[in-house]
């Protein structure tokens, strides 16, 4: 699980409104040598990233939320910075097409449940 990760510490947005879940993953993705900013509201982690939308080098976020699902989440930080890469993570596959993900800039798609071997895994293609 080494993902080779410099002293500047790569920084995720990391969104998911279930609290047990955030929990977790921040942890886990911590323990991979990141920097992490969780958010269990999508509309508060949007006004974040679009008050510094440098500040991250990549987005996690949940698929099912409410207010704001993943997808259109994914449009709207797309939209600011189409280079950063967004990770969607859900249990269901086929809620969304391959179409749908690729309109809305997601580079990677995460099933649950998660664990640390998976971020890693997916992870190390993205850093």
């Amino acid at each position: 699980m080494n993902l080779n990760v410099d002293d500047s510490k790569p920084r995720i947005l990391f969104i998911d409104d279930d609290e047990a879940l955030i929990d977790i993953g921040k942890r886990s993705l911590q323990k991979l040598g990141f920097e992490v900013s969780a958010h269990l509201c999508s509309l508060e982690a949007l006004s974040t990233f679009q008050n510094q939308p440098y500040r991250y080098d990549a987005i996690i976020t949940d698929l099912t939320m409410p207010n704001l699902n993943g997808l259109d989440l994914a449009r709207k930080i797309n939209a600011i910075r189409p280079e950063i890469p967004i990770i969607l993570c859900t249990g269901d596959r086929s809620a969304f097409t391959d179409e749908q993900i690729a309109a809305c800039g997601i580079e990677e798609i995460m099933l649950k449940p998660l664990s640390m071997n998976n971020w890693a895994t997916l992870l190390n293609k993205i850093f």
